[in-house]
């Protein structure tokens, strides 16, 4: 754009390619939902909803189990 010059071609951005697209290693356990709904529970009765930061972390560990 503008007439700015492409690096694309450098060397980094090769070895960037790559690493991305190597595979990780493999899990030990099955993948399991980071909240459920004992947690959600438990959470809910140990926290004060009027206080803001309580409310904050109740708001994201409802994001997390409605979201996974």
């Amino acid at each position: 754009m503008n007439h700015v010059p492409w690096y694309g071609d450098d060397a980094w951005v090769h070895l960037a390619h790559t690493s991305a697209n190597k595979e990780g290693t493999k899990h030990i356990h099955a993948p399991h939902a980071p909240v459920s709904i004992e947690h959600l529970s438990c959470l809910h009765r140990s926290i004060d909803l009027s206080n803001p930061y309580h409310a904050a972390i109740w708001a994201v560990a409802l994001v997390t189990f409605f979201g996974c």
